[in-house]
């Protein structure tokens, strides 16, 4: 697997990253309305983006979203050539942020505190994060299904981010 360049990537290019694809599919899965699903999105860069920051700082390093920012994640990947794209050409990583379930061998990371630590981090990086899309770790529940991002998994190909 290659090494993660250390890249300096400013958040303003992750912001300014759209996809018409992932707003549509979000209204169709999530119940949102228009300016919902560009606000979920939104939070969902902000997510991929601390993963991508200090990941590269220390590769051990994992975040848990909130519920909602993980029903868009699972949005985003099922458009796999599209978020190869943005990892790889927005975020510059040679692959993919992955993301897995917590079972099997991920089962005994402790969800809420990846996830208190997604707060923090947003807070730090962000001045605040939107409760909307970040509940407190008591009203986002237990995070059960999907609890961490990984900067591990391969992706390969030639790509262009859509407009």
């Amino acid at each position: 697997m290659p090494a993660l360049e250390k890249t300096d990537i400013a958040w303003k290019d992750v912001e300014s990253y759209q996809s018409k694809n992932m707003i549509e599919y979000i209204l169709r899965e999530i119940d949102t309305d228009q300016a919902g699903a560009e606000r979920l999105f939104h939070e969902l860069k902000k997510f991929l983006y601390i993963c991508h920051k200090y990941h590269q700082k220390d590769p051990e390093k994992k975040f848990a979203p909130s519920k909602i920012v993980d029903e868009a994640w699972h949005c985003f990947v099922l458009f796999t050539p599209e978020y190869s794209c943005f990892c790889r050409k927005v975020l510059q990583r040679p692959f993919i942020i992955g993301h897995v379930p917590t079972i099997g061998q991920w089962a005994s990371r402790n969800g809420t505190a990846l996830y208190q630590d997604t707060l923090e981090h947003l807070k730090m990086e962000f001045g605040s994060y939107d409760p909307e899309y970040w509940p407190t770790p008591e009203r986002n529940g237990a995070v059960k299904s999907c609890s961490s991002c990984h900067g591990c998994n391969g992706g390969s190909g030639d790509c262009t981010a859509p407009n």
